[in-house]
């Protein structure tokens, strides 16, 4: 008996495809039959014998019991397909959330890497970074930058504006020049004050979109 919601898989997708073609066929000699056995019917009554009658009798009860094979075929291919094309989405579904989580994990580990080294000892009031230091940071930035063109790509609307507020809050090293000299850019105004705002709605975006259950507290 054909399952209607079961799963499954191509391959028996393409076996139920094939017991509906020979049920066709089949249907179709039968209503070749009976067409043929209704011209019968059409001679006199003199003409036709027991043996019409039980070969339309016959013809009929096997075209009743083909209809029914052919309907449950129709049915059959019809909830296997769906039911592999909800199996092929749910799939997808699951490999874009490990995806979207890695992307976003990645994201934070740059993130608290590179920060930790500019933290408070590191701020203007301490004075201006040598050069070492800002050779020594620039591979951290730049790695936080390599993630965040990620987040751009496999994430959400809400990852990317967090990021924003997270980038900005953040000191920037550039290469300027010709001899591509590196300097800092320290954030100014309230732009400082965004990081924190930032950071909390990367982490509940990542809630969200990385669980395929989130908690309610994920907003």
């Amino acid at each position: 008996m054909v399952k209607p919601f079961m799963l499954r898989s191509r391959r028996e997708v393409a076996e139920l495809r094939a017991e509906l073609e020979a049920a066709q066929q089949e249907n179709a000699q039968l209503r070749t039959e009976v067409k043929r056995v209704a011209a019968d019917a059409q001679e006199p009554t003199r003409q036709r014998g027991r043996g019409w009658r039980l070969a339309a009798e016959a013809a009929f009860v096997a075209l009743i019991g083909v209809g029914g094979s052919l309907g449950g075929a129709y049915l059959g291919a019809d909830a296997a397909s769906q039911g592999v094309t909800l199996q092929l989405q749910a799939e997808r579904d699951r490999e874009a959330r490990e995806k979207v989580g890695q992307v976003y994990a990645d994201y934070l580990s740059a993130l608290a890497t590179y920060s930790a080294e500019v933290g408070e000892e590191f701020s203007p009031k301490n004075g201006v970074p040598t050069p070492d230091d800002l050779q020594r940071l620039f591979p951290l930035y730049r790695a936080f930058r390599d993630k965040a063109d990620l987040v751009a790509v496999y994430g959400s609307d809400d990852a990317q504006r967090a990021h924003q507020l997270i980038k900005a809050g953040l000191p920037e090293i550039v290469a300027l020049g010709t001899r591509r000299r590196l300097e800092v850019v320290w954030p100014q105004g309230s732009a400082a004050n965004e990081y924190s705002r930032g950071y909390a709605d990367f982490q509940a975006a990542f809630c969200r979109e990385a669980s395929a259950r989130p908690r309610s507290g994920c907003a």
